[in-house]
């Protein structure tokens, strides 16, 4: 099965496609109208109250996006519960099905908890808390929030991307107009970020959009203790990653000068067993590399306990532009 995954995301990328790719992205492509029917038929049934929605007494805030991750969310989330915590009593709720999340959350913050079924655990926390953060809630429709970010790259406005399963998008960018506040996350290697603003108030003028980007904090091992960047200089590194946009990650590495050797990628929540990774281990071993960059979230899906090599995790903190701003919105919403 991963390697399915792994042979359908290659060929999402694919410029050049042979006669066996082309006919099944058509095949691909004839899903994608599928889809779309069924997302504006829900989205619609939500839009006219035909589905029910539950309407807590304390607030919900979504971070969410349209696109098959790596687009940030999970770190917004860890941002904004650290910042509201000051002022409110907060909890934050993954999905249920992404463990990797809830324990990169979980190993930085307390009031976390992950369900399937949001609405019936924030019912029955609703007394202990004034705001819920729903991670990955933006399709979550059943459960109304007070306030819808939606975090965004570059990659949701490339004329190449569509709907699942031919492309990316979970939702149209029509969908936009149900976001209260965007962030567009990486802005710094953006070269047409006024076009994409501009794309994004043509949806949704009401839509405040604010920027975002990941700063480096430093590295540590996988006992999580603290590594020192000289440990790197002229050593050549590895890097291995699972995640949904592993260049923003390999992008912070190059900018703090790393020899990188080799890079293996895999596809996002890509889970790491014992074989898998002496093999990945082989594959370094052979370009003479003995020490591995991971991200936090490679860290959970990775099976280390026969590995021979070493493991360095690098961290990173999102930085909102105009934070200020940003934060005083939300609390006004949070307050309303």
């Amino acid at each position: 099965m991963k390697h399915i995954k792994k042979y359908y995301l290659n060929l999402l990328g694919k410029d050049k496609k042979n006669l066996l790719d082309i006919i099944l992205y058509g095949i691909l492509y004839f899903l994608s109208f599928v889809y779309g029917f069924i997302v504006f038929i829900r989205n619609a049934l939500y839009d006219l109250r035909i589905f029910s929605v539950y309407a807590s007494d304390k607030k919900v805030i979504s971070i969410g996006n349209i696109s098959w991750g790596g687009t940030g969310k999970t770190s917004m989330v860890n941002y904004l519960h650290k910042k509201l915590s000051l002022h409110f009593r907060t909890a934050s709720i993954t999905k249920g099905y992404a463990r990797d999340e809830f324990l990169m959350l979980k190993s930085e913050l307390s009031n976390v908890f992950d369900a399937k079924d949001r609405v019936s655990l924030v019912d029955s926390l609703k007394d202990k808390f004034d705001i819920f953060i729903l991670d990955d809630g933006f399709q979550y429709r059943k459960l109304k929030r007070d306030l819808d970010i939606v975090v965004l790259t570059k990659k949701e406005f490339s004329p190449r991307t569509g709907l699942i399963p031919a492309g990316i998008l979970r939702e149209p960018i029509s969908s936009l107009k149900r976001a209260h506040i965007v962030v567009i996350n990486y802005w710094r290697k953006i070269g047409n970020l006024g076009e994409i603003k501009n794309k994004i108030l043509s949806i949704n003028p009401k839509v405040k959009i604010y920027l975002a980007d990941y700063i480096y904090k430093g590295f540590v091992d996988r006992n999580k203790e603290n590594v020192s960047l000289s440990y790197f200089k002229n050593r050549k590194v590895g890097v291995l990653a699972a995640i949904g946009y592993p260049k923003g990650f390999i992008d912070i590495l190059v900018g703090l000068g790393m020899n990188i050797g080799k890079k293996i990628i895999y596809p996002d929540h890509y889970d790491f067993g014992l074989k898998e990774v002496s093999n990945v281990e082989n594959d370094f071993q052979k370009e003479g590399i003995s020490d591995i960059i991971i991200t936090y979230k490679d860290y959970y899906h990775l099976n280390l306990k026969n590995a021979n090599l070493n493991y360095f995790i690098m961290e990173a903190a999102l930085e909102i532009e105009d934070e200020e701003s940003f934060l005083r919105e939300v609390v006004a919403r949070c307050r309303l």
